[in-house]
């Protein structure tokens, strides 16, 4: 996403901060905990968080290293194997809610991509003992002034966030700015 705001292929977009990117402005919208996911007849639904070991001894869906999720975890130093290498891998999050509806497993997702999936007939819990948070920012060019449509779909996108977030107990960050061009 950075890249392609970069490039002047999009005005702003969304995504994770990346470091030495002195030509991009990040503002944190909001933090977005990573759950552990799985079917809902699945026998974890029996707990209240699920610990790595428990996660561990599941058959793993893993995101690709080059995705959000993926890249988050790859960071973790303490991840079990089974985890950190998992043996099924997936690059977009259709392709995982579809296994996880089929039941091939378990995965560690982002809680906003769970909140509509419990439709689905999937579950999820917190990781016990770890703290898998996630940060999403908003990104532009550092120093480019949006255009009245893309400042007009900025707030709408921010606002539909921020009316979502009570629902999938996301945590937004207030902007403390005044006058944002």
């Amino acid at each position: 996403v950075s890249q392609r705001v970069l490039r002047g292929e999009v005005d702003f977009g969304f995504g994770e901060r990346e470091v030495n990117q002195p030509d991009l402005e990040y503002r944190l919208l909001f933090r977005d905990r990573l759950v552990a996911a799985f079917r809902e007849d699945s026998p974890l639904t029996q707990y209240d968080q699920i610990s790595l070991k428990v996660l561990a001894s599941e058959k793993f869906i893993g995101f690709g290293r080059l995705t959000g999720p993926g890249r988050y975890i790859a960071r973790q130093t303490d991840m079990p194997d089974t985890i950190a290498f998992p043996g099924l891998v997936v690059w977009s999050t259709p392709t995982l809610e579809a296994l996880l509806m089929a039941g091939a497993g378990v995965a560690i997702v982002p809680e906003l991509a769970v909140g509509h999936w419990h439709r689905q007939g999937i579950s999820s819990r917190p990781v016990e003992g770890v703290d898998f948070v996630r940060e999403v920012y908003f990104i532009r060019r550092r120093g480019r002034t949006m255009s009245p449509a893309a400042k007009g779909l900025q707030s709408l996108i921010i606002s539909k966030i921020s009316a979502q977030a009570g629902r999938d107990h996301m945590i937004i960050v207030p902007d403390s700015r005044s006058g944002e061009s």
